[in-house]
């Protein structure tokens, strides 16, 4: 039961903090997941292995999605995917174990894509329509999608895991100063999700909104200047669960975890 309570308590915080499409596309989901669980302590991947169904070859990618599959079956759970924010470049913060695990890692993807904490005012760019190259989209599954497929196909000719071996081998050195900063949480907090907001809303005013109004082309200069920001967030959401995930999972008093 301590294990449950402390789980829930991290979901729960996100739940009041998160306020209507996917969040990433499925492959950043599955990125940001790949990256945790390859982090996980031996206590975080014990118990994320034991939560998992057999379904899931104890692959936590592979669930990672799953809270945009169940939208209809818990109606509740679609407002959780967003915080949007007031059309101001600033955030402020105003059932069972296994779909809880599920709900975390989905949502802590959600809330590093910039246009999840994008304006209300054009439901984080999805009433933006644009042409991303010759293709007719709206700005919002530009963000989720459209930069990491041009990304993958461009770069790593269309071969996604070889994709996830660049963005880890970057949190191993490009960014390994950076690593400790990301991972850690003001007063030692489970989580910090006003952080993770706050940084979206800003990469949002500076990167995604800009030079993207309604009806425009985005061409080269918006992709290039654009994907590595996506490979930033998309590094530091799996930094960040791995991080969670361990400091819910890292203490000798939590029992040993039931599925129910």
């Amino acid at each position: 039961m301590g294990c449950y309570k402390i789980l829930l308590v991290t979901i729960v915080s996100f739940l009041f903090l998160v306020q209507n499409t996917k969040g990433w596309g499925d492959d950043g989901h599955v990125i940001v997941c790949k990256i945790a669980q390859a982090r996980l302590s031996d206590a975080a991947a014990k118990a994320v292995k034991k939560l998992l169904p057999e379904s899931a070859n104890n692959d936590l990618s592979s669930k990672c999605s799953w809270a945009d599959h169940v939208r209809f079956i818990y109606p509740w759970s679609s407002a959780l995917h967003f915080a949007n924010t007031p059309d101001v470049c600033s955030y402020k913060t105003t059932n069972n174990l296994t779909q809880a695990l599920y709900f975390l890692s989905h949502f802590l993807g959600d809330i590093h894509q910039p246009l999840h904490c994008g304006f209300l005012s054009d439901k984080g760019g999805n009433s933006i329509t644009v042409h991303w190259f010759t293709r007719k989209q709206n700005l919002h599954h530009i963000w989720d999608a459209s930069i990491l497929d041009t990304e993958v196909q461009r770069f790593h000719d269309s071969d996604m895991d070889e994709f996830i071996d660049a963005l880890q081998q970057n949190i191993t050195k490009v960014w390994s100063k950076e690593v400790e900063e990301w991972e850690s949480c003001i007063s030692n907090d489970i989580a910090c999700p006003s952080i993770y907001a706050s940084e979206s809303i800003e990469d949002a005013c500076e990167w995604a909104y800009k030079d993207a109004p309604e009806g425009s082309t985005l061409k080269d200069d918006y992709f290039l200047s654009r994907f590595p920001i996506v490979n930033l967030r998309l590094a530091q959401g799996g930094v960040r669960l791995a991080a969670i995930l361990n400091r819910i999972f890292d203490n000798d008093t939590i029992v040993n975890v039931d599925v129910i």
